[in-house]
């Protein structure tokens, strides 16, 4: 089944439990760490398709009910490397940073409808995926950041919740980067 039809099929799902999505969050990746000029194919498709593909199919699924009741939220987990690169990641940075692209316009489109569209840009992360990744997991990466610790997956939920609350009210297109200052 392809991200499409899944995105379809939640969406559906929700519905029908349900009866209406109010709140979209947006939270898929996969990483990998390959030099730009060996990355085959088969690794930049399941990447965007992961990353990219599966975030526009259920924002695309879920847009048609928020604008028909003229409410909503959406919330597209980014990445912190979406903004600033880093080598070996070219096309999981890539793929982030046209989340962070597309919810600026897509926000910019739906907002005078109702519809709140912001990302989330986390930076490090104590996560399996973050963890595993062999340029993340020794001490002098933790002695490089300000806090000198990983996020908490909580740290980033709470967030992703203000903004889905009443707190995000004002909230229209932006990328908000919880990354203990990874990324100053």
């Amino acid at each position: 089944m392809s991200e499409r039809e899944v995105a379809m099929q939640f969406v559906r799902t929700a519905e029908e439990r349900f009866g209406r999505v109010d709140v979209l969050v947006t939270c898929a990746g996969v990483l990998h760490s390959t030099p730009t000029h060996q990355v085959e194919w088969a690794e930049w498709d399941e990447t965007l398709a992961v990353n990219l593909t599966a975030t526009w199919a259920s924002i695309r699924a879920v847009l048609p009910g928020m604008l028909e009741r003229s409410t909503g939220r959406i919330i597209t987990i980014s990445s912190e490397l979406g903004i600033i690169g880093l080598p070996n990641y070219a096309a999981y940075c890539a793929s982030k940073g046209a989340i962070i692209a597309m919810t600026k316009a897509i926000a910019k489109e739906v907002a005078p409808h109702g519809v709140l569209v912001n990302s989330v840009a986390p930076g490090p992360v104590e996560t399996p995926m973050f963890i595993n990744s062999p340029e993340f997991g020794d001490d002098e990466y933790l002695h490089d950041l300000p806090l000198r610790r990983l996020g908490q997956p909580d740290e980033i939920a709470r967030v992703v919740e203000f903004l889905a609350g009443v707190g995000g009210d004002f909230f229209v297109g932006q990328i908000v980067s919880p990354n203990g200052g990874a990324a100053i």
